[in-house]
């Protein structure tokens, strides 16, 4: 138990009163028996949290995408087969299942993960897009021009300047786009997907007797669409 006198303070921030021992304030005994752990209450408390967040703040709750794709108002239950998301994330998502990217994902949890690159910075986006082809790929970049949603394109997240990450749509090419064409041996070349990890290229080309030429000490997992935007190098480049 806390010492009393850490609980006088905590008491007296919360506007509870001073605690008096065994015959204290009652309001003061109901907040701290609140704070027990209750087994399995964590999970749900982290499912539920943005849906309580929805019941405080009425003018600003998130919006819910059903399993049907279905946009509209949610109100503080958890719904069984939907992501609660913004509204303006989900007109984002609106606009590009229409133009035909259906791999989209504006989840807290997601765009969470995809706020970060190896560097310091963190921006959250709206959207996370991951084209199946490059057809998805342009259409993105289609959306985003029309909407005037800024998008940034990501690789690997190997950056320690920030590149890849950025607000609006980020567009992960290294899910899908990673096919490497027949290489040309006698003029050196070879016509691959952004996404293509750099190691997966060099054992394409070491048949040949080929390299690439740049060798980032995150060869085992940047991509070549990443290197190229960030005119990554190497100690051999």
């Amino acid at each position: 138990a806390d010492p009393p006198d850490q609980i006088d303070v905590r008491a007296q921030r919360r506007g509870e009163g001073r605690y008096d021992g065994p015959g204290g304030d009652r309001t003061l005994r109901r907040a701290q028996r609140r704070q027990r752990t209750v087994p399995g209450a964590a999970s749900a408390c982290r499912r539920t949290q943005v849906h309580r967040l929805a019941a405080r703040c009425p003018a600003s709750r998130p919006y819910a995408i059903d399993s049907a794709q279905k946009v509209g108002p949610i109100n503080a239950r958890l719904l069984p087969h939907g992501v609660a998301v913004s509204a303006a994330a989900a007109e984002v998502l609106a606009c590009l299942r229409r133009a035909g990217v259906h791999d989209v994902d504006a989840s807290t949890r997601r765009c969470a993960e995809y706020s970060t690159d190896a560097s310091l910075y963190r921006v959250i986006p709206t959207v996370v897009a991951f084209p199946r082809h490059t057809d998805e790929l342009h259409a993105i970049i289609e959306v985003s021009r029309d909407t005037g949603v800024p998008l940034t394109a990501r690789g690997a997240g190997t950056s320690i300047a920030g590149n890849a990450v950025g607000a609006g749509i980020v567009m992960d090419c290294s899910r899908h786009l990673r096919r490497i064409d027949p290489i040309d041996p006698d003029s050196a070349s070879v016509v691959v997907q952004p996404g293509v990890i750099l190691d997966d290229l060099q054992r394409a080309a070491s048949i040949h007797g080929l390299r690439f030429g740049p060798d980032p000490s995150t060869h085992s997992r940047c991509t070549i669409g990443g290197m190229i935007g960030n005119n990554a190098c190497g100690s051999r480049a």
